[in-house]
């Protein structure tokens, strides 16, 4: 319920900006949730899927000029170089925290995790003011440093 909660609450946001048919603001809401948490051997299947669920649909660009600047800008003061995977990396986080509340990165040792969070937040700071940006602030927390419940939670009726 949770996915489909955040599919309908990246739809709604999309139809308050931008003034498309509902199937478009649809397919690019399933895209959005979705896309960033696929792997690469994924990503074509669902492409596949949502092709034959909106027949003839073409996904319209997204206009992510300001903070696509503010990536390249990040990058080249931290003599960091933007490659296409990375900057493609740095706007699904955009995307993702922009329909979450929170999140967990997940992957390989040495596979940018921290460098894109890095980059992301500080092209947010650079941006503040302009549109829908403000200054971010990261908190980063070690799952191993506190108790499971303290973590997720619990229900009232759970005990500890």
């Amino acid at each position: 319920m949770r996915a489909l909660k955040a599919i309908l609450t990246a739809a709604g946001e999309l139809k308050r900006k931008f003034n498309l048919k509902e199937d478009i603001l649809a397919i690019i809401a399933l895209m959005d949730v979705n896309l960033p948490k696929f792997t690469l051997n994924d990503i074509p299947l669902f492409k596949s899927i949502t092709s034959d669920l909106f027949p003839g649909i073409v996904m319209p660009e997204r206009e992510y000029a300001n903070i696509l600047e503010a990536i390249n800008s990040t990058c080249s003061e931290n003599n960091w170089i933007p490659q296409p995977e990375f900057v493609n990396k740095c706007i699904q986080l955009y995307d993702t925290i922009m329909v979450r509340h929170g999140l967990m990165m997940v992957g390989d040792a040495m596979s940018a995790k921290s460098t894109i969070v890095e980059c992301l937040r500080s092209a947010m700071c650079k941006l503040d003011g302009q549109a829908d940006f403000i200054k971010v602030q990261v908190n980063k927390l070690n799952p191993k440093s506190i108790l499971s419940h303290q973590l997720y939670g619990l229900f009232d009726n759970d005990s500890k």
